[in-house]
């Protein structure tokens, strides 16, 4: 079980997040939207899970938030691959579909939210 923690205070660095997903139009709208938040930066967005594979702020990145629709084949094989590569991940699925959540959280997603939640 994850533990709480208290809330950031303004001497802590903003949380580093990279978005990943392949509507141009829905990528964009989220980072200006997580953008405008002091406790944020975003350090980068990919449009598929090769060219996430390869972004160079994979390294440096604390949150993904990753769509699983469109962005390639196998996203359980996905989840699993960026978690070896960079350990220091927390994969947040953000998807239109609940379907493969049990197994995404099980391969290392921390969350899941569906882009019909209110």
């Amino acid at each position: 079980m994850a533990s709480l923690k208290a809330p950031m205070t303004a001497d802590q660095p903003p949380i580093r997040v990279i978005i990943a997903e392949d509507h141009p139009f829905a990528r964009e709208g989220l980072e200006l939207l997580l953008s405008a938040d002091p406790y944020i930066t975003i350090i980068g967005t990919s449009d598929s899970f090769v060219a996430l594979l390869k972004h160079p702020g994979l390294a440096d990145c604390e949150v993904l938030l990753l769509d699983v629709g469109g962005m390639g084949d196998g996203p359980m094989v996905m989840v699993s691959q960026l978690l070896r590569a960079a350990p220091q991940l927390r994969i947040v699925i953000f998807a239109t579909s609940v379907d493969m959540a049990p197994e995404l959280l099980n391969v290392g997603a921390i969350g899941y939210v569906a882009k019909d939640d209110p």
